[in-house]
């Protein structure tokens, strides 16, 4: 991996860009789980199992406990009054998810897919393993984060993986409504979006007090 990552990003960078058939047939490995979290890994200095494993460990039943005594929202108290029976992993992200008004039931069955190449599905020794796998690929193949869970990607790049770009951001800008002229325009894109701004703060104040 290390001998041919330079010429790994150089074709996933070029322009125009390549179809994930052609990156395929070159960079097999690039398609399996193994070969995304070595290429994330160089791409980033970050082994995102053993961070995400960490942080999990760190914080997570520490944002588990700030949900549960904090949130009044009606989906996040519903995966509260479930309990903390299985992975720890999979309930954070599920009140994550629930947070930021996200269609939770999509966690019950996925796969990780470009352009029909399935590349992982849900039958993982963790969930943990498949979350790390979901997340890279988005890093190694210039992707940018799907609009219907930007906000819980966004939670998990910043507080778990610890990437917290001072500009820029892999959530789709999107367009709205200028105020001035009344015409729809392109988004400007945020530092960081302001509802993971906010519940980033937040548990950060819980955390002081939790301790």
């Amino acid at each position: 991996m290390e001998k041919t990552y330079s010429l790994q990003r150089a074709h996933i960078n070029a322009m125009p860009a390549s179809s994930t058939e052609d990156l395929r047939i070159n960079w097999p490995y690039l398609f399996t789980q193994c070969g995304i979290y070595a290429h994330f890994g160089l791409l980033t200095d970050v082994n995102v199992m053993q961070v995400l494993e960490r942080s999990i460990e760190q914080c997570g039943r520490v944002i588990v406990e700030y949900f549960r005594t904090q949130s009044s929202h009606h989906d996040v108290q519903a995966i509260v009054s479930q309990g903390l029976d299985g992975d720890l992993t999979f309930h954070v992200v599920q009140l994550l998810m629930a947070h930021f008004g996200n269609q939770i039931h999509t966690l019950c069955k996925w796969m990780i897919s470009i352009e029909s190449h399935v590349i992982c599905q849900s039958i993982q020794p963790t969930f943990q393993s498949g979350l790390a796998a979901f997340f890279a690929v988005f890093y190694v193949f210039n992707l940018q984060y799907q609009d219907e869970v930007s906000q819980t990607l966004e939670f998990i790049q910043r507080r778990f993986i610890g990437i917290n770009p001072d500009r820029g951001s892999k959530a789709t800008r999107g367009k709205v409504m200028s105020k001035r002229t009344g015409k729809v325009v392109q988004k400007r894109p945020a530092t960081v979006n302001p509802h993971v701004a906010t519940l980033l703060k937040k548990l950060l104040d819980f955390e002081w007090d939790f301790v």
